[in-house]
């Protein structure tokens, strides 16, 4: 079965790395600040419970935020809750996130179904979290 991040992105090409970001002042610093998901796929509750009641509304307001304001960028990285998310969209939601990941201010990282834990992580848990998640 192919993902909805995955049928998103092969059907849409942008500039990504250094090329997408805003020019900066040389004489001024220059602090970068990225939101990103990192809402664990059941952790202190299920999947179904973290998403009903705070990942929905999550994914829902950084979309409106973002069509806000086109300097707004941010970072998807679980790609079971936005899977979730985009199949409950309408069509034009789905033009509008399309939109958004073609001019580069929507995201996607990591490329697992939840996110790995970056803070104690060994290459063979980070493996086994990108290929089981959670759930094992």
């Amino acid at each position: 079965m192919i993902s909805s991040v995955s049928l998103l992105l092969t059907t849409i090409s942008c500039e990504c790395g250094y090329n997408a970001c805003h020019k900066t002042d040389p004489k001024k610093l220059n602090i970068h600040l990225i939101p990103e998901s990192h809402d664990d796929v059941g952790w202190h509750m299920t999947p179904d419970g973290y998403y009903e009641s705070r990942v929905r509304s999550i994914i829902t307001n950084y979309v409106k935020s973002l069509q806000v304001s086109p300097n707004r960028r941010f970072t998807q990285v679980e790609s079971y809750f936005f899977h979730r998310w985009w199949r409950e969209q309408t069509q034009q939601t789905q033009d509008v996130v399309k939109g958004l990941v073609k001019n580069g201010q929507l995201v996607f990282t990591n490329g697992g179904w939840t996110v790995n834990d970056e803070g104690a992580a060994h290459y063979n848990e980070i493996i086994d979290q990108m290929t089981m998640g959670k759930f094992v």
